[in-house]
């Protein structure tokens, strides 16, 4: 059956496009007309549609151009086209699932951090918790190189755009004994919403003491009051505490912030 032509005005018109948008497409070589006249008039055809949604769809997932050219030019297998096009929708389906679980735990832990009451130590069980951790070694230069590093191999590898960055610290439990807040043994970034991959270290599932430090006193208040509370209830802690900033508002620093979460295993 002989494909009915139009122009590209009429073209545009059937799909509520923008006729810019085909001039565009048929300059990058993305999308071209079945016929081209010598005074520039473009003829496209009727069966040209679902080559163009296609398009539409590829650019809308975030498709590099280079990609799309390629996957565009092997339009005679429709039907690979679309097994392609089924692999990107359900990546972006698991990368929009996973953006939905950061957003929701970022705000339960927003919103406790700013219902919490001022250094009240608390009991919790937690589950399973991939992070993404760098321990500082004998190369480590600074703190600020340390979490430098951190952020390299975390942007280098995230499969899935965090919500909110977070990075805490990691502190030895026996400086914190000692009243010592100088050294740290690692900075951390839990992991969560399909960047699991990345993780170097899963923090396993118990019991904890969790504490939510405001700004208005010392940090080393926080940590005395998570040792008082262990020592009244005859707790072994475990070897590590972990310390990280609740963002309560756009600017909040990384490290630094008026809101700052301390959590440590309590061992069996």
């Amino acid at each position: 059956m002989e494909d009915v032509l139009l122009t590209a005005g009429q073209f545009a018109a059937m799909l509520k496009i923008d006729r810019h948008q085909l001039d565009w497409a048929d300059e990058r070589g993305l999308f071209v007309p079945v016929k081209r006249e010598n005074n520039g008039h473009r003829w496209y055809g009727l069966s040209q549609v679902n080559a163009w949604l296609t398009l539409q769809s590829l650019q809308e997932l975030g498709v590099a151009e280079t990609d799309i050219k390629t996957m565009m030019s092997q339009t005679t297998d429709f039907s690979s086209l679309l097994h392609q096009q089924q692999k990107l929708l359900n990546r972006q389906i698991e990368r929009l699932t996973a953006g939905q679980e950061q957003v929701s735990e970022l705000i339960t832990a927003n919103e406790t951090a700013n219902r919490a009451v001022p250094d009240q130590v608390t009991l919790v069980n937690r589950a399973p918790q991939d992070m993404l951790l760098t321990p500082v070694t004998s190369e480590t230069k600074s703190e600020s190189a340390l979490i430098q590093a951190h952020l390299q191999t975390l942007t280098a590898g995230l499969d899935v755009p965090v919500a909110t960055l977070i990075v805490g610290k990691i502190r030895p439990r026996s400086d914190v004994t000692d009243h010592s807040l100088d050294r740290l043994t690692g900075v951390y970034t839990p992991l969560i919403g399909g960047n699991s991959a990345l993780a170097k270290h899963t923090r396993a599932a118990g019991r904890f003491l969790l504490l939510y430090h405001h700004a208005d006193q010392p940090l080393e208040v926080g940590y005395q009051r998570l040792l008082d509370y262990a020592a009244d209830n005859h707790l072994a802690l475990g070897e590590h505490f972990f310390e990280s900033t609740i963002p309560t508002a756009l600017q909040t620093p990384l490290i630094q912030g008026p809101v700052v979460r301390i959590f440590v295993a309590v061992r069996a």
